[in-house]
């Protein structure tokens, strides 16, 4: 997603609302294989270029504890800040430094980072997911089996220490 600066005027803001993109090429598509909506701000200070990020979008995991397919709905506020060419805000971490003949902006990388830093680690379809039961393997969110009693044979002594 290209954003052409060269008509941005000072202190000013360009909006661009309801952009759909996907992540086909970045190896998320099947975690997010719907197109998401993105909106971009960006305001100009001099050689600077703070971009507003907000993105949306419906996520298809599979629950890590219970294995069932769940959908999570999306939403990411971001911002960056983009030098053209070099000024005072070059030396911090936070800032990316673009030459000084840049017209135009990419920003697929950015949102490829903001998914890929936003992805959940564990994936759970509800807070307090019981997964499954290691003995049956039913799943205990929607049924109770019957081998709950079920022990390791390997801590089986440690269960005399109890009484």
């Amino acid at each position: 997603m290209k954003i052409d600066i060269r008509n941005l005027k000072e202190n000013n803001s360009e909006i661009r609302q309801n952009v759909e993109i996907t992540f086909e090429d970045t190896g998320f598509s099947e975690f997010y294989p719907e197109k998401a909506i993105v909106q971009v701000t960006v305001d100009k200070f001099g050689n600077d270029y703070r971009f507003k990020v907000h993105l949306n979008t419906t996520a298809h995991f599979i629950c890590d504890t219970c294995l069932e397919a769940f959908e999570q709905d999306i939403t990411l506020d971001y911002e960056h800040i983009y030098q053209i060419g070099q000024g005072e805000l070059a030396s911090s971490d936070d800032v990316q430094v673009l030459p000084a003949d840049t017209t135009e902006i990419d920003i697929s990388e950015l949102l490829t980072e903001i998914i890929l830093v936003n992805h959940p680690i564990k994936m759970l379809c509800k807070e307090g997911c019981k997964g499954l039961c290691p003995g049956c393997g039913t799943n205990l969110n929607n049924n109770i089996c019957s081998c709950t009693d079920l022990i390791d044979y390997r801590w089986e002594k440690l269960k005399n220490l109890i009484k």
